[in-house]
């Protein structure tokens, strides 16, 4: 007998997708109701937003929670005034200029791939709701972008002032590019013609970062499908994937996973998976033999090969049927494991082990403490869930008895009160570093609250990298009165013997990234000898400060007072003595930059080749 799906159920994967589901209970529903904008209707990413100034609901959040509460039994609980505040929330991010959905605390200046994805969300957010655009989409025949009546802007700008919603009278202008595409001036480049879109592709790092690819042309699926350019994709990638794994990139790692995770949506009966059976070898051993770093890389191996299996027009094999069969066990096991890793105090999941991710698609989104976040829960947790379900071929149980409580609590909420910020930084460390709100980047490094080597009773930072090969930073933003003119910057630090060269960078500035910084204060070592720096660039060691020694305790006061490109000054004093007055700052090169005036963001760097310790105390920061 002929078969054409694949048979993956037994007892043993039965109780063990039981016990995997039990980790999404009542606090998890609790959590993502927890997160509800009674005054915009939307959903926030993370407690760390809610009342924050610079922090909003965002479209991204509020289409996920819509997927939560359709995917476990309680969308047709919701209260129609709460429907309504939904769809005003989605229709009011609308652009009708471009046709485009963007978040105000983020403007429209985001990157390609979210500007796509916040484009498909918001559009399926309002399908779902019952609702659609007020505006024509941007790939829409009736959108001519480089036309809008002045009536339908000020319609546009009224809303903004005063919360209305005006509609719009459609022209239909756009023009059909021969070869495919549309010749309509508010999308994208890429989008408008078959040329444009091979280049845009082959711009892409398929070799160093493969997801980062792959993510972008998921992203715009739903563009690429709507301008008629999806044979030029499907050529591209399928001539660009690695015949020998099934995937896209040089390896068999997660990352390569992902990013075949990120295409396979492209892939239909219609357009079967290539390689596929090469595909679930790899992405099996990647799932035995390689770590998740963030909550995605649990989902994305089991979102891959629901997708194909289920989905993608995977032909039947049993060979690649017993070895789904004899590993689902072990998948699911490992899921639930994995996921148990990013379990935060506050009943559900975080981006990262260690807490939130504080950026979501390039956009800032959370103070990245340790707490859960919408992303990692709806998009990370969840959905792994639901796709082993879907890989097992039956029917995932929801969450609908919770759904009353549900309802209550998003009913009941009283909008939340604004989150008063506190000027300038002060810091002692004297607490645990689960409360820590700096925050690290990737790489081989460690942070945290130890003891005082010299002192046990004292608790300081560490900032810590014990192998070469890779940087490490943390970091922590702060508030600042804006158009200070004089900032003062005080701590203590202490260093470790490292080899030859710089060990530390402190930067100081308005946010992260060399364009805002202020300030750049190097810590090296030449010839045996210590010292710390200024830099105006990031070549070269700077001016000398002063020689210092290792394994020794400094007080550093800075006294900065931003100015013009010739009169800006910074005075210096190492334990309490004045060393250098410097009328210098960070320019990176451009001499006719002026200073960045305000500092707000403090970051703390180990170098790619330094293998070294830096301790930081009482670090305080206040501008005037």
């Amino acid at each position: 007998m002929l078969k054409d799906k694949y048979v993956l159920l037994s007892p043993e994967i039965y109780e063990a997708l039981e016990d995997l589901n039990s980790i999404m209970d009542k606090d998890v529903v609790l959590w993502v109701a927890s997160m509800y904008d009674p005054e915009t209707g939307g959903f926030y990413y993370a407690r760390s937003a809610i009342g924050r100034p610079g922090f909003a609901a965002d479209i991204e959040s509020t289409s996920q929670a819509l997927s939560f509460i359709r995917g476990h039994g309680m969308f047709n609980d919701m209260p129609p005034h709460i429907r309504q505040k939904m769809i005003t929330f989605f229709q009011s991010r609308q652009d009708p200029v471009t046709g485009y959905f963007f978040d105000p605390q983020f403007g429209s200046n985001v990157s390609n791939a979210k500007r796509s994805r916040n484009l498909s969300q918001a559009v399926g957010a309002l399908r779902n709701l019952g609702a659609e655009p007020l505006y024509p989409l941007p790939y829409s025949p009736q959108r001519q972008a480089s036309r809008i009546s002045l009536p339908d802007l000020f319609a546009w700008f009224g809303y903004q002032r005063l919360g209305d919603v005006a509609s719009y009278r459609q022209v239909s202008m756009a023009h059909p590019v021969p070869g495919g595409g549309v010749n309509i001036p508010t999308l994208p480049e890429y989008l408008r013609s078959a040329e444009a879109l091979r280049q845009w592709l082959e711009s892409l790092d398929w070799v160093n970062h493969p997801w980062s690819a792959g993510h972008n042309v998921s992203s715009a699926r739903s563009e690429i499908t709507q301008v008629g350019l999806l044979d030029v994709v499907y050529e591209f990638i399928e001539e660009a994937q690695n015949p020998e794994t099934g995937l896209w990139g040089p390896g068999r790692t997660l990352e390569e996973v992902s990013a075949a995770m990120k295409l396979s949506g492209y892939f239909t009966s219609g357009r079967p998976y290539p390689n596929a059976d090469k595909m679930i070898e790899s992405t099996v051993y990647a799932i035995m033999n390689h770590t998740p770093t963030s909550i995605v890389h649990v989902r994305n191996p089991v979102d891959l090969l629901a997708t194909v299996v289920r989905r993608g027009g995977l032909p039947y094999d049993p060979k690649t049927e017993s070895l789904l069969r004899e590993n689902m066990p072990r998948i699911i096991g490992w899921a639930k494991e994995r996921l148990l890793r990013f379990k935060q105090s506050d009943g559900a999941f975080s981006y990262y082990e260690r807490g939130s991710s504080p950026t979501s698609q390039g956009a800032v989104v959370s103070l990245g403490l340790p707490e859960s976040d919408m992303n990692a829960v709806l998009a990370g947790a969840n959905a792994t869930i639901n796709y082993l379900y879907e890989l097992a071929a039956i029917t995932r149980p929801t969450l609908s008895r919770y759904s009353k409580d549900f309802w209550d609590a998003i009913v009941n909420m009283p909008p939340h009160k604004p989150i008063e910020i506190p000027m300038g930084l002060d810091d002692d460390f004297e607490y645990d570093t689960e409360q820590l709100l700096w925050t690290p980047s990737s790489g081989a490094g460690t942070y945290g609250i130890v003891a005082d080597p010299h002192d046990s009773a004292n608790r300081v930072l560490q900032v810590q990298k014990l192998v070469a090969g890779s940087g490490y930073r943390v970091s922590r933003a702060f508030e600042a009165p804006r158009g200070a003119e004089k900032t003062r910057i005080s701590f203590r630090f202490m260093t470790s013997e490292f080899p030859s060269g710089g060990g530390f960078n402190l930067y100081f500035g308005s946010a992260s990234g060399l364009s805002s910084t202020a300030l750049s204060f190097q810590i090296a070592q030449q010839g045996g000898t210590y010292f710390i720096s200024h830099r105006t660039t990031e070549k070269g060691y700077g001016t000398l400060i002063s020689e210092i020694e290792p394994n020794k305790w400094y007080r550093f006061d800075v006294e900065y007072r931003p100015a013009g490109t010739d009169d800006t000054e910074m005075i210096v004093c190492i334990d309490g003595e004045q060393v250098k007055v410097l009328n210098e700052y960070f320019n990176n090169g451009d001499e006719s930059r002026p200073p960045v005036r305000d500092i707000k963001h403090a970051s703390f760097y180990v170098y790619v080749n330094a293998v070294a310790t830096l301790h930081v105390d009482d670090i305080k920061i206040e501008s005037e």
